[in-house]
């Protein structure tokens, strides 16, 4: 029987695998961005969150039937104007709709990134569009708790 990719995981599980992320990975790397950002209070990306509306237009904007996560860490700053608001420097997810190159059912081997070379995001005010694009820039915690 082939193993699932997504499983159904119990909250003890769950608190295990946050506690471990919070031990190995968050408390080293918030260190590492206070001695870096002076500047600013910052602390290491906590989780993101993403409405299911946004999932589902990444999906239909590009016919995709699958969604590959990237871990990533943002190189500009996103707020000039208040810094301790800025996710320059801080871990992030990248959402990237993918499409099965293979027979059968969609699986990670067989799945390539719907990424499309020279594309530019939309303008503010211009409808939101994922055609050949990844979603980026979703709502980190902290500071959007």
């Amino acid at each position: 029987m082939p193993q699932e990719n997504l499983n159904p995981t119990p909250l003890e599980k769950v608190t295990e695998m946050r506690n471990e992320f919070e031990r190995v990975i968050r408390t080293p790397s918030t260190l590492r961005l206070q001695q870096t950002f002076t500047d600013r209070v910052i602390e290491e990306t906590q989780s993101a969150w993403v409405r299911k509306t946004e999932i589902d237009q990444l999906v239909n904007d590009n016919a995709a039937d699958g969604i590959r996560i990237y871990f990533g860490v943002h190189t500009q700053e996103t707020d000039t104007s208040n810094l301790n608001k800025s996710l320059k420097g801080k871990l992030t997810v990248i959402l990237v709709a993918t499409k099965n190159t293979g027979s059968g059912a969609p699986t990670p081997e067989t799945s390539a990134d719907i990424l499309l070379p020279g594309l530019s995001a939309p303008l503010p005010g211009e409808p939101v569009n994922f055609i050949g694009m990844a979603g980026d820039k979703i709502p980190l915690c902290p500071p959007i708790c």
